[in-house]
Protein backbone atom coordinates (compact mmCIF):
# COMPACT_ATOMS: atom_id res chain seq x y z
CA UNK A 1 0.00 0.00 0.00
CA UNK A 2 1.36 3.10 -0.77
CA UNK A 3 2.30 5.80 1.66
CA UNK A 4 -0.39 8.51 0.31
CA UNK A 5 -3.11 5.47 0.30
CA UNK A 6 -2.18 4.40 3.41
CA UNK A 7 -2.56 7.82 5.06
CA UNK A 8 -5.70 8.47 3.16
CA UNK A 9 -6.75 4.94 4.31
CA UNK A 10 -5.80 5.46 8.42
CA UNK A 11 -7.55 8.71 8.16
CA UNK A 12 -11.07 7.64 7.01
CA UNK A 13 -11.13 4.93 10.04
CA UNK A 14 -13.51 6.90 12.34
CA UNK A 15 -15.67 7.86 9.47
CA UNK A 16 -16.07 4.32 8.35
CA UNK A 17 -16.65 3.27 11.57
CA UNK A 18 -18.86 5.50 12.56
CA UNK A 19 -21.09 4.56 8.84
CA UNK A 20 -20.66 0.98 9.83
CA UNK A 21 -22.16 1.51 13.38
CA UNK A 22 -24.61 4.24 12.28
CA UNK A 23 -26.24 1.43 9.52
CA UNK A 24 -26.48 -1.38 12.00
CA UNK A 25 -28.22 1.51 14.27
CA UNK A 26 -30.88 2.46 11.72
CA UNK A 27 -31.35 -1.08 10.69
CA UNK A 28 -32.01 -2.07 14.73
CA UNK A 29 -34.18 1.29 15.13
CA UNK A 30 -36.33 0.31 11.74
CA UNK A 31 -36.74 -3.17 13.02
CA UNK A 32 -37.90 -1.84 16.79
CA UNK A 33 -40.39 0.54 15.21
CA UNK A 34 -41.61 -2.04 13.60
CA UNK A 35 -42.78 -4.39 16.42
CA UNK A 36 -43.60 -1.98 18.45
CA UNK A 37 -47.70 -2.02 16.07
CA UNK A 38 -47.34 -5.42 16.47
CA UNK A 39 -47.11 -6.16 20.03
CA UNK A 40 -49.49 -3.64 20.97
CA UNK A 41 -51.51 -5.62 18.78
CA UNK A 42 -51.10 -8.95 19.70
CA UNK A 43 -50.43 -7.98 23.44
CA UNK A 44 -52.62 -4.73 24.04
CA UNK A 45 -49.73 -3.33 26.22
CA UNK A 46 -45.42 -3.62 25.78
CA UNK A 47 -43.34 -4.45 28.92
CA UNK A 48 -41.07 -1.34 30.38
CA UNK A 49 -38.54 -3.68 29.30
CA UNK A 50 -38.65 -3.68 25.57
CA UNK A 51 -39.54 0.10 26.23
CA UNK A 52 -36.02 0.64 27.50
CA UNK A 53 -34.33 -1.71 25.50
CA UNK A 54 -35.56 0.90 22.16
CA UNK A 55 -33.34 3.35 23.35
CA UNK A 56 -30.17 0.90 22.87
CA UNK A 57 -31.78 -0.36 19.40
CA UNK A 58 -28.69 -1.95 18.70
CA UNK A 59 -28.94 -4.56 21.55
CA UNK A 60 -31.73 -5.62 19.76
CA UNK A 61 -29.55 -7.76 17.53
CA UNK A 62 -28.99 -10.04 20.18
CA UNK A 63 -31.42 -12.80 19.71
CA UNK A 64 -31.87 -16.27 18.11
CA UNK A 65 -30.19 -15.35 14.99
CA UNK A 66 -26.99 -13.54 16.53
CA UNK A 67 -24.72 -16.34 14.58
CA UNK A 68 -26.57 -15.15 11.10
CA UNK A 69 -26.20 -11.44 12.08
CA UNK A 70 -22.34 -11.92 13.40
CA UNK A 71 -20.95 -14.01 10.10
CA UNK A 72 -22.66 -11.27 7.94
CA UNK A 73 -21.70 -8.40 10.01
CA UNK A 74 -17.96 -9.11 10.35
CA UNK A 75 -17.54 -9.70 6.31
CA UNK A 76 -19.30 -6.70 6.26
CA UNK A 77 -17.04 -4.76 8.21
CA UNK A 78 -13.68 -5.90 6.35
CA UNK A 79 -15.51 -4.72 2.90
CA UNK A 80 -16.15 -1.32 5.04
CA UNK A 81 -12.37 -0.83 5.86
CA UNK A 82 -10.72 -2.22 2.54
CA UNK A 83 -13.19 -0.72 -0.11
CA UNK A 84 -11.59 1.95 -1.57
CA UNK A 85 -15.41 3.90 -1.17
CA UNK A 86 -18.31 3.07 0.69
CA UNK A 87 -21.11 4.41 -0.78
CA UNK A 88 -24.43 5.39 0.17
CA UNK A 89 -25.65 1.88 -1.44
CA UNK A 90 -23.28 -0.23 0.76
CA UNK A 91 -24.90 1.59 3.54
CA UNK A 92 -28.19 1.40 2.78
CA UNK A 93 -27.91 -2.28 2.04
CA UNK A 94 -26.08 -3.23 5.66
CA UNK A 95 -28.74 -1.54 7.14
CA UNK A 96 -31.25 -2.98 5.53
CA UNK A 97 -29.92 -5.98 6.27
CA UNK A 98 -29.67 -5.32 10.05
CA UNK A 99 -33.22 -4.25 10.14
CA UNK A 100 -34.65 -7.72 8.21
CA UNK A 101 -32.32 -9.91 10.79
CA UNK A 102 -33.43 -8.23 13.93
CA UNK A 103 -37.14 -8.35 12.95
CA UNK A 104 -36.90 -11.64 11.90
CA UNK A 105 -35.40 -12.42 15.11
CA UNK A 106 -37.92 -10.74 17.33
CA UNK A 107 -40.77 -11.29 15.17
CA UNK A 108 -41.25 -14.89 17.50
CA UNK A 109 -42.56 -12.32 20.07
CA UNK A 110 -45.74 -11.79 18.62
CA UNK A 111 -48.03 -14.50 19.22
CA UNK A 112 -50.87 -14.13 17.01
CA UNK A 113 -51.03 -13.45 13.39
CA UNK A 114 -53.01 -10.27 13.21
CA UNK A 115 -50.16 -8.85 15.24
CA UNK A 116 -47.66 -10.74 12.56
CA UNK A 117 -49.38 -8.72 10.07
CA UNK A 118 -49.32 -5.37 11.21
CA UNK A 119 -45.59 -6.04 11.98
CA UNK A 120 -45.04 -7.01 8.71
CA UNK A 121 -46.98 -4.09 7.33
CA UNK A 122 -45.45 -1.52 9.17
CA UNK A 123 -41.91 -3.07 8.22
CA UNK A 124 -42.51 -2.90 4.40
CA UNK A 125 -43.66 0.77 5.02
CA UNK A 126 -40.45 1.81 6.98
CA UNK A 127 -38.16 -0.13 4.97
CA UNK A 128 -39.81 1.66 1.68
CA UNK A 129 -39.40 5.39 3.87
CA UNK A 130 -36.14 4.33 4.35
CA UNK A 131 -35.23 3.96 1.06
CA UNK A 132 -36.90 6.73 -0.14
CA UNK A 133 -35.05 8.72 1.95
CA UNK A 134 -31.38 7.88 1.07
CA UNK A 135 -32.59 7.80 -2.65
CA UNK A 136 -33.69 11.50 -2.16
CA UNK A 137 -30.95 12.20 -0.17
CA UNK A 138 -28.42 10.91 -3.16
CA UNK A 139 -30.37 13.10 -5.82
CA UNK A 140 -30.49 16.59 -3.98
CA UNK A 141 -26.86 16.17 -3.26
CA UNK A 142 -26.29 14.80 -6.97
CA UNK A 143 -28.53 18.37 -7.94
CA UNK A 144 -26.50 19.95 -5.92
CA UNK A 145 -23.40 19.68 -7.36
CA UNK A 146 -24.46 18.81 -10.40
CA UNK A 147 -25.36 22.55 -10.53
CA UNK A 148 -21.64 22.97 -9.56
CA UNK A 149 -20.01 21.15 -11.75
CA UNK A 150 -22.38 22.60 -14.84
CA UNK A 151 -21.24 25.98 -13.75
CA UNK A 152 -17.64 24.79 -13.53
CA UNK A 153 -17.74 23.47 -16.80
CA UNK A 154 -19.22 26.64 -18.59
CA UNK A 155 -16.53 28.39 -17.33
CA UNK A 156 -13.74 26.28 -18.07
CA UNK A 157 -15.55 26.66 -21.61
CA UNK A 158 -15.56 30.27 -22.19
CA UNK A 159 -11.97 29.92 -20.64
CA UNK A 160 -10.86 27.80 -23.71
CA UNK A 161 -12.44 30.04 -26.13
CA UNK A 162 -10.80 32.76 -24.69
CA UNK A 163 -7.67 31.42 -25.00
CA UNK A 164 -7.84 30.35 -28.56
CA UNK A 165 -8.49 33.72 -29.62
CA UNK A 166 -5.42 35.11 -27.74
CA UNK A 167 -3.51 32.36 -28.59
CA UNK A 168 -1.82 32.73 -31.93
CA UNK A 169 -2.05 29.53 -33.92
CA UNK A 170 0.33 28.18 -36.56
CA UNK A 171 -0.82 30.32 -39.90
CA UNK A 172 0.75 33.69 -38.70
Amino acid sequence: MSEERSEHFWGCLPIRGTLYLAAIWIGSSIAYISLVPGLLVAHQRIGTDFLLVGLFAPVLWMNESICLNGFILLPVLFLFHHLDEVGPKLWTTLAIFEAVVTFVGWCHEIHTWPGVYVASGCFVLSLGMFVTAVWWFRRWRWQKYGQELLILHSEHAQRRADLQIDVPGPEE
